[in-house]
């Protein structure tokens, strides 16, 4: 062996020495190695996160914030808000055939006003209105109306202001007339929640004069649950095409019923808005 080479061997033992604990030191201390230090940043100050922000995190979290409040789904009315009811039932006779044929919608853009719904009916068939009723109704309160006429009037004439009162009285065979039942409450925004109920009495041949005959006079209901528009007239039908009048006509009863702006007393309605 050259004299030599016991230095060569102790050099090599001292290298290998020095990269065995470099890699130890580094194993212990990651961020000793100056490669692995990130440079300072500035500290995030504590600031309430935007609408973004969530939006952005509970997407990622598979939730859904939305941006904007969802609109009420009832308008809640104060004690007392009021608004006006008018309603007017209209006898329509017309061959039974011609029954199908009315159009609903057709009707109801008609009624825009009593007068063009007059005009519309009449261009159908015989058509004179029977009974009108008009009140104030509360929100949220049932109300009762009563209009009771003793001698069906021939001329289209409208009877008497009606009896108001609670609960339904007993109709006497000798008189005709119509009663509404309702309950409007507050709907969504612009709308009012209505549940009506219509009972009309009529006359197959409302020509004949005096006593009345039980044999000539019927009874007609009509129901009607769904949201209304306030000043945007609406109808209530009832269609019976198995009783003939004796001109062998059938008899379509047709309830006109518009409600008034929701308000509370004292307020002025013609104020603009």
């Amino acid at each position: 062996m050259p004299r030599h080479t016991p230095w060569i061997l102790a050099l090599c033992l001292v290298i290998v020495c020095s990269f065995a604990g470099g890699y130890l030191l580094t194993r212990q201390n990651p961020t000793s190695n100056p490669a692995d230090v990130s440079t300072p940043t500035a500290t995030a100050t504590s600031q309430p996160p935007t609408v973004a922000d969530a939006t952005t995190e509970e997407t990622a979290r598979g939730l859904r914030i939305p941006t904007t409040p969802e609109p009420p789904l009832r308008i809640q009315a104060a004690k007392g808000m009021m608004c006006s009811f008018d309603a007017t039932i209209y006898d329509l006779r017309i061959p039974p055939d011609q029954i199908t044929r009315l159009d609903p919608d057709t009707l109801t853009n008609a009624a825009a006003t009593p007068e063009s719904f007059q005009k519309t009916l009449s261009a159908l068939g015989t058509a004179r209105p029977l009974y009108r009723t008009t009140l104030t109704t509360t929100l949220d309160e049932e109300s009762y109306a009563k209009v009771s006429n003793a001698k069906p009037d021939a001329n289209g004439n409208f009877p008497p202001e009606p009896s108001r009162g609670r609960g339904a009285a007993t109709q006497p065979i000798s008189a005709t007339g119509a009663t509404f039942d309702l309950i409007p409450r507050p709907g969504s925004p612009g709308t009012i929640e209505l549940d009506i109920a219509v009972t009309a009495s009529y006359l197959l041949d409302f020509t004949v004069p005096g006593t009345l005959n039980p044999a000539l006079l019927r009874t007609s209901e009509m129901q009607l649950h769904r949201a209304v528009t306030p000043t945007k007239p609406f109808l209530l039908f009832n269609a019976d095409a198995s009783t003939l009048d004796p001109s062998g006509k059938a008899v379509i009863l047709i309830t006109r019923v518009v409600f008034g702006q929701p308000h509370f007393a004292g307020d002025d309605l013609t104020a603009p808005k």
